[in-house]
């Protein structure tokens, strides 16, 4: 496992990151991930940019940032937004995930700012 702690983590993010969501929020993930003692996003088993159906049936499809199945749909936002004003975002492609994946948390982030929410857990978990 690669040797970079959270205090590096933080470090990197305020002396090269100046969170620009479309430019940067990979990087920050794949950092974030590193910090927690993984290897990288995919060898923890999350994925980035996962494709789920947009609400209503409309067409296209929306994004999640970040699922990482069972743990946690993270939603990165540019520094300085009001985070507030996106959980939308993160409801919304909740009713979208297969049960057995469905995290216990849903993150806002706007880098090293963060707001999180506990998603409602149905019953039957992992027995779908």
């Amino acid at each position: 496992m690669p040797d970079f702690s959270l205090a590096d983590f933080v470090t990197y993010v305020r002396t090269h990151l100046t969170g620009d969501e479309k430019g940067e929020s990979a990087d920050f993930l794949d950092h974030l991930f590193r910090a927690l003692g993984h290897d990288g996003i995919k060898e923890a088993g999350a994925t980035r940019e996962t494709r789920l159906a947009k609400k209503g049936g409309a067409k296209g499809k929306n994004f999640a940032d970040l699922m990482w199945p069972e743990r946690v749909l993270i939603e990165m936002k540019s520094r300085g937004r009001k985070l507030e004003r996106h959980y939308d975002q993160l409801f919304d492609p909740v009713e979208k995930i297969a049960l057995a994946d469905l995290p216990a948390r849903a993150e806002a982030l706007a880098f090293l700012l963060q707001r999180a929410i506990d998603l409602p857990q149905p019953s039957s978990r992992g027995s779908a």
